[in-house]
């Protein structure tokens, strides 16, 4: 007999006489596709005819065939009709089956993979110590602020100082020469803190906010300086002596060398080559 795919159309030749009366289920060899192959009817032939009861086994032991079992009954039209349901039902599971298995699992059960993120270029030794090393100063800069802003009382010392002063100070000179500087500190190493975590990035406008940053840290140190000697000055007697004024002098250019040594420092480091090159545009 003839068969034919029903999914590729592949043609070809099986012997009846492996074909039952109720058909044969097989796999089309090009596509892999089921299907089920039944024996063409022949003339006269009736497909409900039964020569043994699929339910009850009941047979003639004859080729008499018979439509009816006289047993229990069972038509075979019945059992035709439930057998070809059953035979679609299957059929239909295994179509699926062989679908699921056609789908490739990673685009439709797993969720889409991101794109791989770029890698984060590697920060040369030069640049991450100086960063470093600057995020420590500036925090240490920071903490010392903060807890001078943490101790300033001002009502306090406006009390003090007028109590001994002998014209009055006004709240607004004492916070210029004892609460001004804790917070001019706080918001420096702050400043710097986040400069510094920029530059250890390689950030090109970090290299240059790290050279400003030393130059008002030297800027602060120095004025800072300066204004104590002032005011040491103020504070002294009508007349002082020329060691006296000699002394206050040379210790405040003293501090002021302490001061700004470390922002000079940092200064001409990061106008080294071994900064600035790795600062280049590619």
């Amino acid at each position: 007999m003839k068969i034919e795919c029903p999914h590729c159309h592949l043609s070809g030749e099986l012997n009846d006489q492996e074909v039952p009366l109720d058909g044969r289920y097989i796999d089309c060899p090009r596509c892999n596709t089921g299907f089920h192959v039944k024996k063409p009817p022949t003339q006269g032939w009736n497909p409900n005819l039964m020569s043994v009861c699929p339910h009850c086994h009941y047979s003639t032991f004859t080729d008499e065939m018979f439509e009816v079992c006289p047993k229990c009954g069972l038509q075979g039209s019945v059992y035709q009709e439930k057998k070809r349901k059953q035979e679609e039902a299957e059929q239909h599971k295994a179509d699926m089956e062989r679908l699921q298995r056609s789908y490739r699992q990673d685009d439709f059960i797993k969720a889409p993979s991101k794109e791989p993120e770029a890698a984060l270029p590697l920060v040369p030794a030069p640049v991450r110590y100086t960063g470093w090393g600057v995020m420590a100063v500036a925090a240490l800069v920071a903490a010392y602020g903060f807890f001078g802003v943490m101790n300033y009382h001002g009502k306090d010392l406006y009390t003090q100082i007028n109590e001994t002063a002998l014209e009055p100070v006004s709240r607004g000179a004492i916070f210029l020469h004892h609460g001004l500087f804790p917070w001019v500190l706080t918001l420096y190493g702050c400043g710097m803190l986040i400069v510094a975590s920029q530059f250890v990035r390689l950030q090109r406008w970090a290299l240059k906010g790290l050279e400003w940053g030393g130059w008002a840290g030297l800027a602060i140190g120095a004025g800072y300086e300066i204004a104590d000697f002032v005011g040491w000055v103020r504070r002294s007697a009508d007349s002082p002596s020329l060691l006296y004024d000699l002394v206050g002098l040379m210790t405040t250019l003293f501090m002021i060398a302490l001061w700004v040594a470390l922002p000079l420092a940092l200064i001409w480091w990061l106008r080294h080559d071994r900064i600035t090159d790795e600062f280049l545009e590619p």
